[in-house]
């Protein structure tokens, strides 16, 4: 019997092979961290996690001194615990004033629409994103809180466009 995967399964195993993709190109230390947050995160989550790291690492080898031209994959953890206060304000500035564009990690969501100028995938795409952060909101929450927590994060957009912009529950 053949079965079929369903639309949340087969982002995921996207997502996770996007994730190898690019663990790929980063130090080997970085996929002890990913498989250590695997059974506590969704693959959407590890994707945004990854693209955030990697554009540390890219400010690491274009911009600080200590690590200037090296290769990211070269970065080892002794050079990390060697960065100094100065150097997070320094990233701090970078992401301030950096181009995303540049560093081609636009969210999914642009991404999509530049490559297929569809606004139906973008909607698919939106609503999948939206599917696994209930996902992740009620993954461990008690049996009985699990209603309450999807019926509390379907009401947002809701709560949100209301002139208060307050969330009021009986």
């Amino acid at each position: 019997m053949d079965k079929k995967t369903t639309y949340h399964e087969e982002n995921s195993r996207s997502n996770t092979l996007k994730l190898r993709e690019v663990l790929a190109t980063m130090p080997s230390f970085s996929k002890d961290y990913f498989r250590a947050i695997e059974p506590n995160t969704s693959a959407k989550t590890r994707i945004s996690y990854v693209y955030d790291i990697r554009i540390f690492f890219r400010f690491l080898t274009e911009a600080n001194p200590v690590l200037k031209n090296r290769d990211i994959t070269d970065i080892r953890l002794d050079d990390l615990e060697k960065l100094q206060p100065v150097d997070i304000e320094e990233y701090l500035e970078y992401l301030h004033n950096s181009n995303r564009e540049k560093d081609k990690l636009r969210i999914p969501i642009v991404e999509e629409y530049i490559k297929t100028n569809s606004l139906a995938k973008v909607l698919v795409l939106q609503k999948a994103i939206i599917e696994n952060y209930m996902i992740d909101v009620v993954k461990f929450a008690n049996v009985s809180d699990k209603q309450k927590i999807i019926n509390t994060f379907q009401s947002i957009p809701m709560q949100l466009s209301r002139k208060n912009k307050k969330f009021l529950y009986n």
